[in-house]
């Protein structure tokens, strides 16, 4: 315990370090920070919303997909459950080592056809997101620009506080909306010839 508090109070005054130093160079340096709520930019940008209706979309149809599969794993631990008392402790083994493997091939599937859709869907946004936040803060003279979507050492973030002053999120998402408008196009093509993931079910 006394360890885990100690390594808390030394990530706390690294931060704190850091935050100085970045504060000494900006008076050195003419150093400009900017930052950005993440959260504000993907939930209200047109791009971001569509990005994530459409992952909405297609993580349903996973789910569809992944449906028999699921239920007949679902039907494995039901007749475990009922008939292990009556089956042979060599048959119950047996069925519960082929719930298992069936159970972490298909979570294993799950995951890697989620990670899909994010690289697919998700990441190409991000991106844009990112371009456009350079180009913004290029324009306005900004050398830094930190995600202040959740601050503080409770989330895990290291940008304890900012003033409201320094968020350039409405200026990125203005330029993000006038920029996307081929990517909503795309999504919108997606969203009407999506024939579903093609997702691997578990032999």
């Amino acid at each position: 315990m006394k360890r885990n508090i100690l390594n808390t109070v030394l990530a706390f005054f690294t931060v704190l370090f850091v935050c100085n130093a970045v504060s000494a160079l900006a008076q050195e340096n003419s150093l400009s920070i900017a930052t950005i709520d993440l959260k504000i930019i993907m939930n209200e940008s047109k791009l971001g919303m569509a990005s994530q209706q459409f992952m909405t979309t297609k993580l349903e149809e996973l789910k569809e997909a992944l449906r028999p599969e699921q239920e007949q794993l679902m039907q494995m631990e039901s007749d475990i459950q009922k008939k292990s008392s009556v089956w042979s402790e060599a048959t119950r083994i047996e069925k519960e080592r082929e719930l298992m493997a069936r159970g972490q091939q298909f979570q294993m599937v799950s995951q890697r056809e989620m990670k899909k859709l994010e690289k697919n869907i998700i990441e190409p946004v991000l991106k844009d997101i990112n371009d456009v936040t350079r180009e913004v803060a290029i324009q306005k003279g900004f050398t830094i620009v930190l995600n202040n979507s959740a601050p503080g050492l409770l989330a895990g973030n290291e940008l304890i506080y900012a003033a409201p002053s320094t968020d350039i999120s409405q200026d990125v998402l203005k330029a993000l909306d006038n920029r996307s408008a081929s990517e909503m196009k795309e999504f919108n093509q997606s969203s009407k010839d999506s024939q579903g993931p093609a997702a691997e079910k578990p032999e």
